[in-house]
């Protein structure tokens, strides 16, 4: 009876816990469907500065008209224990009045100022900008993405991921664990992550990327310098020109392209592979203390030996430096 006695309790207990539940929910569900949105036009200079930040609110940049800022957005009502009771009326004050501000060239766009209003509400960015904007965009777990945009680019969050297009400039990225997305950039990509992958195509002023186990894939069409590391994660360079830089604790290497620069490649326990573009001229100078250096018959001329192999590939050219402490290098 003792034992019937302590199910009953356990189950009373459980009911009412999900009657509260769901009396939370039936409360919550109204304000999780009010959004609220604004829209806001700005008259600027030809290379205004663009300045958003959020705390999880989304971030979306590309170009529009010249000499004009057009702001979409919303104010969205949370849902939570935390959130406060006026949240709704707190989200359409906000909406009514977003925290933009404008000082000569420079355009502030930012999350509502107070806590309560944080608490209460997400505000997203849609913004359209003028060709030659720079754009500096910040969320803490906000996804960010700018396009066709000529100026340069920074951004930067917490835990969410950056994607970046067709931008005329340089680009700065840095994240936790957001992953990165570049394509068609015209200056140098600085990528700095923790933890998340970064894929990198068709860039054209070179990569300086840093992340601590996150794959780095990229693809070149220019001979912009290539300067790339990771503690245990793969690399993978395709269309590689100019100068190259990479290091990897314990991810492979993989490289493809045709030397214009020297190229240093090294690898803590893991392997590397390079394959050179047709009729390539380089000097190679490829060393591994515990694995084997593999080449093609007759691709060097010089000294060849298990773990190490020196020499002139066609007519000789750019130093190619290949070293791993562990792993097997191959060269095709």
């Amino acid at each position: 009876m003792r034992r019937k006695g302590v199910h009953w309790g356990m189950a009373t207990r459980s009911l009412v816990v999900g009657v509260s539940l769901l009396a939370a929910l039936s409360i919550a569900a109204p304000a999780s469907a009010q959004r609220f949105p604004f829209e806001r036009t700005y008259d600027v200079g030809s290379t205004p500065v663009i300045d958003v930040s959020t705390t999880r609110g989304r971030i979306n940049v590309r170009t529009g008209e010249p000499g004009r800022v057009v702001v979409t957005g919303a104010a969205t009502v949370r849902v939570g224990l935390m959130v406060p009771a006026d949240a709704i009326d707190l989200a359409r004050k906000v909406a009514a009045n977003p925290p933009i501000e404008q000082s000569a060239e420079r355009l502030r766009l930012r999350s509502p100022s107070s806590p309560e209003e944080n608490r209460a509400m997400t505000v997203n960015y849609d913004v359209r900008v003028p060709p030659n904007s720079r754009v500096i965009a910040v969320s803490d777990s906000g996804a960010i993405e700018i396009r066709d945009v000529a100026g340069a680019v920074e951004a930067r969050t917490q835990s969410s991921s950056i994607a970046l297009s067709d931008l005329g400039s340089t680009a700065d990225v840095d994240t936790g664990s957001g992953a990165v997305t570049v394509d068609r950039v015209v200056g140098i990509v600085r990528v700095s992550t923790s933890s998340s992958a970064i894929t990198a195509r068709s860039l054209r002023g070179g990569l300086r990327a840093r992340t601590g186990s996150g794959r780095v894939f990229g693809s070149f069409v220019g001979e912009g310098p290539i300067d790339v590391q990771t503690q245990s994660s793969a690399i993978d360079l395709s269309g590689v020109s100019g100068g190259l830089t990479t290091f990897s604790e314990s991810g492979h290497t993989y490289v493809t392209g045709e030397p214009s620069a020297a190229w240093n490649v090294t690898s803590g326990s893991s392997g590397i592979d390079v394959h050179f573009a047709a009729k390539v001229n380089a000097t190679l100078h490829a060393t591994t203390s515990s694995g084997t250096v593999y080449t093609p018959e007759r691709l060097v001329t010089g000294s060849i030996e298990k773990g190490r192999v020196e020499g002139a590939i066609g007519d000789g050219g750019p130093v190619v430096r290949l070293s791993s402490r562990s792993g097997s290098i191959r060269v095709r």
